[in-house]
This record gives C-alpha cells, sequence and structure tokens, in this order.
C-alpha cells in the first residue's frame, strides 16, 4: 500500500450537513405543494427546472468523465473521483424525471390531441413530439447515460482492488463510441425538455446552449465540493491550487462560450426579423422578463468573466466559492427565463389559473431544495467510495500537477 494510500480519508458527511441539506429539501417540498394548491401548471414547471438542473449536474460529471479518459488526462486524476461521483446521480434523475413524463399534460402544449388536431404545425411535428414517444427518448437518454457512469465508474473501482492498467484503457476506448452517444442524447434532452415548450419555435443551437449552461454550473458544482474536500483534509495531500486554478478556468471559459452560444442564438433571430422566429423573444423581452435577461446576463456571463480573469482569483477560495454560487444561481435562472412564459400555452388547456408573476419566493424555495437534494445525494455517494483513484498509474503526475 503506497503512503497516498495509509494517509487517505474516508469521506463522511457531518451531521450539520444532514440536517442542513434535509431541512432545504423539506422546505423546497412544502413549497412545491403550496405551490400546487395555488397554481398547479406554476407547480410543474418549477418541477421541471428543478429536475432538469440536478440532471445537468449529473450530466457535466458524465461528460467531465467521458473526456478526461478520452484524452488520457493525467492532471484531473486526482480529481476523478468528485465527477464520477457527480455522474453516479443520474440514476436519481431518472427518478426526477419520471415525475416530469407523469406531468406531460401539465407541461406541454403538443401533448393536447384537441390543441393538435387545431393547429397544422402541430399535426406536422405529431410523429416526434407526443406523450408515447417523448416518454420513449427520456428512457433511451437515460439509459445511455446510466450505463456509462456504471461502465466507467466500475473499471475505475475495480481498478483500486486490482491495479490493472489495462482497465484505464478500455475506459479509453470506450469514452469514444459513448461520447458520440452523449453528446446527441444530451443534446436532445434540450431539445425535448426545455426547447418543446414552446413546440412552434425552434433552434438546431439549442441543445449546445442546453449543454453550454449545465456544463458550466456542472463545474462551478464541481469546484466548490472540491475546495469544500481540499479544506476537510480529504483531498489535500492530493490537490494542489494548481487544480483549482484549472477548474477555475473552466468556469471562466464556459462563461464565454455559453455567452457566444445565446449571442449567437439570438443575433440570427434578430437578423432575419421572422415572426415565426423572434416571437419566442418577443415574450422574453416584455414587461420584468427584459431585466430578467440583462440579469441572467450578468450572472451567468459579466460576473464569472470579470471577476475569475485574473490569475490569483482562480484559485482564491473566498472569492471563487460564491462566484460559482452564483454561477449556480444563474443556471436556475437560466432555465426559469428559457421555460417559464411557456406556462401561458398549458393553463388554459389544462382549466388552471395560470398566474405569470416572475419570481415567487416559492420558486426559489424549489430550485434551492433540488440543488440541496443534489448535495444529499452527491454525499451518500461519497461516504460509499474512496475518494481518489489511488491505484490510477498517472495519480503521482496528477498530485504533482503544476
Amino acid at each position: 500500500m503506497s503512503h497516498h494510500a495509509m494517509g487517505l480519508k474516508q469521506f463522511r458527511m457531518s451531521l450539520l450537513a444532514w440536517i442542513s441539506l434535509l431541512v432545504l429539501v423539506a422546505v423546497g417540498a412544502i413549497a412545491l405543494y403550496l405551490t400546487s394548491l395555488e397554481d398547479p401548471t406554476r407547480a410543474w414547471f418549477d418541477y421541471l427546472i428543478g429536475s432538469t438542473m440536478f440532471l445537468g449536474f449529473g450530466l457535466c460529471g458524465l461528460f467531465f468523465v467521458l473526456i478526461n479518459h478520452l484524452v488520457s488526462a493525467k492532471w484531473s486524476v486526482a480529481l476523478r473521483r468528485v465527477f464520477e461521483g457527480m455522474s453516479l446521480t443520474l440514476p436519481v434523475a431518472a427518478i426526477l424525471m419520471f415525475g416530469v413524463y407523469l406531468g406531460v399534460h401539465n407541461l406541454y402544449e403538443w401533448s393536447h390531441e384537441a390543441v393538435v388536431a387545431s393547429d397544422p404545425l402541430l399535426q406536422e411535428k405529431s410523429g416526434y413530439l407526443n406523450p408515447t414517444f417523448f416518454g420513449i427518448r427520456l428512457a433511451a437518454y437515460f439509459l445511455i447515460w446510466i450505463f456509462s457512469a456504471l461502465f466507467l465508474a466500475k473499471n475505475s473501482f475495480a481498478q483500486d482492488k486490482t491495479g490493472d492498467v489495462g482497465l484505464s484503457k478500455i475506459n479509453y476506448k470506450g469514452s469514444a463510441f459513448l461520447m458520440v452517444l452523449f453528446a446527441f442524447s444530451s443534446c436532445g434532452a434540450g431539445f425535448d425538455l426545455i426547447m418543446s415548450l414552446e413546440p412552434h419555435w425552434f433552434s438546431t443551437i439549442f441543445g449546445i446552449y442546453f449543454f453550454a449552461g449545465f456544463f458550466q454550473s456542472g463545474m462551478a458544482l464541481m469546484y466548490i465540493v472540491a475546495a469544500y474536500l481540499w479544506k476537510k483534509g480529504i483531498l489535500t495531500d492530493y490537490l494542489n491550487k494548481t487544480h483549482f486554478h484549472d477548474l477555475g478556468k473552466f468556469v471562466f471559459a464556459f462563461s464565454v462560450f455559453w455567452a457566444y452560444i445565446g449571442f449567437s442564438q439570438y443575433m440570427l433571430y434578430w437578423y432575419g426579423n421572422l415572426p415565426e422566429e423572434t416571437f419566442w423573444y418577443s415574450v422574453r423581452m416584455e414587461g420584468g422578463w427584459g431585466c430578467m435577461g440583462l440579469a441572467l446576463l450578468a450572472v451567468r456571463w459579466a460576473l464569472p468573466f470579470l471577476v475569475l480573469m485574473p490569475y490569483g482569483n482562480k484559485m482564491n477560495f473566498r472569492i471563487a466559492v460564491p462566484v460559482c454560487f452564483v454561477v449556480i444561481f444563474g443556471q436556475w435562472l437560466d432555465l426559469f427565463w428559457n421555460a417559464m412564459p411557456a406556462m401561458r400555452l398549458v393553463g388554459h388547456e389544462t382549466g388552471e389559473s395560470v398566474h405569470t408573476a416572475l419570481i415567487q419566493w416559492q420558486d426559489l424555495a424549489i430550485g434551492i431544495g433540488f440543488v440541496a437534494l443534489f448535495f444529499l445525494t452527491l454525499g451518500m455517494i461519497y461516504e460509499r467510495i474512496r475518494m481518489v483513484p489511488l491505484r490510477d498509474p498517472r495519480l503521482e503526475d496528477s498530485i504533482h500537477h503544476h
């Protein structure tokens, strides 16, 4: 056994952390229940936003596992269990998304036969946009994601027991094929879960926008978790400031990438100026939605871009961790801004009153509850695994990363 193995601590979530997260989850659940009594449609949209946010964190973890195996990265080996754990939350995300499928008639205009029968455009899209095929696609996405996460994690954990270098090669080769499946399935999830809320509107770039959002916020969460584990002494001997500088660079870089993709989508529709395309943005520029869009630009791009630009700030926990929390809030705000205006399309179909007021306290409480549920799930996973792949042959290179 190496000296690193001798010094590795097992993660244990403190009682205070357990209680705090459970309280936040409970408050979110109560807020969801109260919202369902007053405005059921809004409750379903809050549930969709929270579930999609939970899913996005897991997808970021899986993507990072895939890309690091694919390029045989050395620097991230000491961090691998952090994002492997994130990817292993996907089975819980599948359970949450089953709830979205149960609420399909409260969320998606195309799920109502009467609406489709009176709308020629929806009739043309009905072969794709229908509840049965929607459920089949969601199931297929999760089969791909969960299989990928379990396959890669199983080999990684097995290497800890056997020291078999060949398992790294299996993950390297498998990641190439699984990455292709991930690319199509993650984009498809963006189209199905969020874009199809307004089935008359479409954007071929929306899948990339969806990816940019969940990857930026997922990397922010990864930074927070790694900093917590480092300060608790679990990863102190394995990570150095350069690792955190690299994580900070990802958050910084994807703030720019997210803004670039978002601007590209907006600019093309503004330039084309076709009513069947621009209505989506018109709705989101009316009233308080326009101000929310500007706030979104501030928290997802301007703040992380400007604050994380200096070299030292990426490694300064007092600066970077609060910025990462703001980025996570920005992901929730982004999903809210994209999804909530679509409530106007389904309320009258379900016979429910729909209040399109902007952010309410229940919305925030529900969103925080889902984030707390993710941290709770992640903590339970970390308690069951060894937090460093000690027998990966590249670990020494990662520990001395500079």
